[in-house]
């Protein structure tokens, strides 16, 4: 009997990106962080087969020639045999599988199996999730000679990549919908190959089309029916791309056209080529009354999906008392929760820093929220009988949401209570609204440990759901604390395979994440865009600006920005 063959690779343009992750020094968490791919990545250059390559030899470098997709992935189609040629389809999606032991592939007759740990899945519209922890890929190629060289015959459609490849050859970019009640963008964020031609016309199509399967019960869009590329390609002239759609754009009347804009600008200028928008319908500008014709990303800044202005302050709870934090100082808020009258416990502020909410323990009765207007003379609006909350997140619309033991609960700005059904998840613990109000983060108990998820916000009958979680990051266990830093980037505080404990920032609909360091025994973590990260510790509240953590309020607790 044959010994099977085995090869491990160790070809660099085959390696996992898994190298541990630093415990400090510099981090850039600012608004501009996107998920570290650009177009001016290398492009790997693959080789076509070789004459007298074994099996597993072809194996290798049909996946070694995953990464290129140029010619419609010409160099990979060569290691197939002719009839496969034809019918193999490489945009079904790409399976990300882990290989920092080695790819091992073993022969055995016609076949070349593989089985590796499973990372995450692309889909055919480029959205990543990850794969649960200890997802296994059990896959074969059978191989057969055509003119006495070795040909793949036998192989599922779909790429196959690893993490650090994907990095390599694919880039992140978004197209932006409406929230529930189009007051905002939300970003639905894909990964393209690189040297993908047409990108930005596809990109354009795909927005033109819809969102993703995942996102859509929780968004709008301002695209009236029927509305296309009037020619299918978006041309750049400089920096600027211009996008000519279909008759159909001109029935949506002025605001919608205006939001409408929005989306394309944002979408297109998430290519970091591109800077400006030209918007025409059959070649004549679209009426958008007191826009110019080139339009930017500032012509539309009240739809950020950040949601918060440049004034924007982070607090902090020092002693007994609410203060706020800014380039001059650090002062009480005005109002009840700055007078000191009141034990503040875990604290949030509302997007318009005007309102604040804080769990209060009453000595004898049962937890307690307290609410309460930042100006003077504001008095607390109790509302009693709540559990003892785990996290305290101020939605857009400026309701509370209050996870706790279990449940969440929306406390309304008139006092008014309802519960949030959260489907998929049978334990969530705390929840981090996004500032765009159509996405939310959730850390959830499963199997001992804590994970944080993405999920969608959706409104039916009345009443809000949390919909659908899917995994943000499968290498971080043990979370502590999140939060959203941009509409793009989460914050986590946990730990990894290492096993030590600090502070990671996540591009959520990537794989990609990276370790900003941190503090002993960090409790909380607090961000906004452009802003230092802040985490509580035993000794107060320490920051980072990305030149590493210093103490900024002793003695200080429950840091938070607005939101």
């Amino acid at each position: 009997m044959k010994r099977p063959a085995l090869l491990i690779l160790s070809v660099a343009l085959f390696l996992a990106g898994c190298a541990s992750v630093p415990t400090g020094g510099q981090v850039n968490l600012g608004a501009n962080v996107t998920g570290g791919n650009s177009f001016d990545a290398v492009v790997p250059v693959v080789r076509p087969p070789r004459v007298g390559d074994s099996p597993v030899e072809i194996v290798s470098g049909f996946l070694q020639a995953n990464v290129s997709a140029s010619d419609d992935y010409a160099v990979a189609r060569a290691y197939l045999a002719p009839e496969v040629t034809e019918t193999w389809n490489p945009a079904t999606g790409a399976t990300i599988i882990n290989d920092s032991n080695g790819l091992q592939l073993v022969r055995r007759g016609s076949r070349v199996l593989l089985s590796e740990p499973q990372v995450g899945q692309l889909s055919s519209v480029g959205t990543y999730v990850p794969s649960p922890g200890n997802t296994q890929l059990d896959t074969d190629f059978t191989v057969r000679q055509v003119d006495g060289q070795w040909r793949i015959d036998g192989v599922r459609d779909g790429l196959l990549l690893t993490p650090t490849t994907l990095n390599r050859v694919y880039t992140s970019v978004e197209r932006y919908f409406l929230n529930a009640d189009e007051s905002r963008l939300v970003p639905d964020r894909i990964l393209v190959p690189i040297d993908r031609r047409g990108l930005l016309t596809s990109l354009v199509r795909g927005l033109l089309t819809g969102p993703s399967a995942w996102l859509a019960p929780a968004v709008r869009t301002a695209v009236p029916a029927g509305t296309k590329l009037e020619i299918d390609a978006v041309p750049v002239e400089g920096t600027t791309a211009v996008v000519d759609l279909t008759q159909q754009a001109l029935a949506a009347n002025d605001n919608q056209r205006r939001v409408l804009a929005a989306q394309i600008v944002w979408t297109a200028t998430s290519i970091e080529t591109v800077t400006a928008v030209r918007i025409t319908v059959n070649r004549q500008p679209l009426p958008l009354a007191g826009l110019g014709d080139v339009l930017s990303r500032k012509d539309f800044a009240g739809v950020d999906p950040d949601g918060l202005s440049a004034k924007s302050s982070a607090f902090v709870v020092l002693g007994k008392r609410l203060n706020q934090v800014t380039t001059a100082g650090i002062a009480p808020v005005e109002g009840v929760f700055g007078e000191g009258s009141v034990r503040l416990g875990r604290i949030a502020v509302d997007l318009a820093q005007s309102r604040a909410g804080s769990t209060v323990s009453v000595p004898g009765g049962q937890s307690t929220m307290y609410l309460a207007d930042l100006k003077p003379a504001s008095q607390v609006t109790p509302v009693a009988g709540q559990s003892p909350a785990l996290s305290l997140s101020y939605s857009l619309a400026g309701d509370l949401w209050v996870a706790s033991q279990g449940t969440v609960r929306i406390i309304k700005t008139s006092g008014k209570v309802s519960r949030v059904r959260v489907n998929g998840l049978a334990t969530p613990v705390l929840v981090r609204v996004a500032r765009d109000g159509a996405r939310a983060l959730v850390i959830a108990s499963s199997g001992g440990q804590r994970q944080v998820y993405l999920m969608r916000i959706v409104r039916s009958g009345g009443q809000y759901q949390l919909e659908s979680p899917q995994l943000i990051q499968n290498t971080l266990t043990s979370i502590v604390d999140c939060a959203w830093n941009d509409a793009n980037t989460a914050v986590v505080i946990g730990s990894s395979r290492t096993g030590v404990t600090q502070v990671y920032s996540i591009s959520v609909g990537t794989p990609d994440v990276s370790a900003a360091g941190g503090v002993a025994s960090m409790s909380a973590i607090a961000a906004a865009p452009g802003s230092a990260l802040l985490v509580e510790a035993p000794t107060g509240v320490w920051e980072n600006s990305g030149l590493g953590w210093r103490l900024s309020v002793a003695r200080g607790k429950s840091p938070a920005y607005p939101g």
